[in-house]
């Protein structure tokens, strides 16, 4: 039973280090999301400003990251409680390596993402629309001027579909979890 808490330490270690790069990713940037369809506009009011608009979105990306990433880890962890109740439990290596390479997708849509995302005047006229009251000169603003543009709606759909998804199979691996404990 040690050897599994020793081994289940792999988990908590990533969920810490993927939980620690959001938050400083979060605390960069401080910005608020603002829709206005077809456009989607985000708005950085954080550190992040003193360094560049290319900074802010890129913490704004690794935000969306760690969140999805943060899924993939409890599932796994999941996983694992599930596994530890069946069979011999995988050794501290093989979890490195689920979780590392759980990472690839969210690593490769990071990039996408944030090379996808704009920093087009349509985006100040949205929010001009929006909050006509506030100067918003010197402000950054990136986003999607057109979400419905297939390669945006694919690239902002990642959310849609892999959130739901990660939900649904950590909902089914705690309730065998759950149903083998009782």
């Amino acid at each position: 039973t040690w050897r599994c808490f020793q081994k289940y330490s792999v988990l908590i270690f990533w969920g810490s280090i993927n939980d620690l790069m959001s938050i400083c990713a979060d605390a960069m940037s401080r910005e608020r999301l603002t829709f206005r369809m077809p456009t989607v506009i985000f708005i950085p009011n954080g550190p992040c400003t003193h360094i560049s608009i290319d900074f802010c979105n890129i913490c704004n990306s690794l935000i969306a990251m760690a969140n999805i990433q943060s899924l993939f880890i409890q599932c796994i962890s999941f996983w694992y409680r599930y596994r530890v109740l069946h069979k011999p439990t995988p050794n501290m290596t093989i979890l490195n390596a689920i979780v590392l390479v759980s990472a690839i997708p969210n690593i490769a849509h990071m990039l996408l993402y944030t090379k996808t995302k704009d920093y087009d005047p349509a985006l100040l006229s949205a929010v001009r629309a929006i909050y006509p009251q506030t100067n918003w000169t010197g402000m950054y603003l990136f986003g999607f001027s057109n979400i419905l543009e297939p390669r945006n709606s694919i690239i902002f759909g990642y959310f849609f579909v892999a959130v739901p998804s990660l939900f649904i199979f950590l909902l089914i691996m705690r309730n065998r979890v759950s149903e083998k404990r009782s």
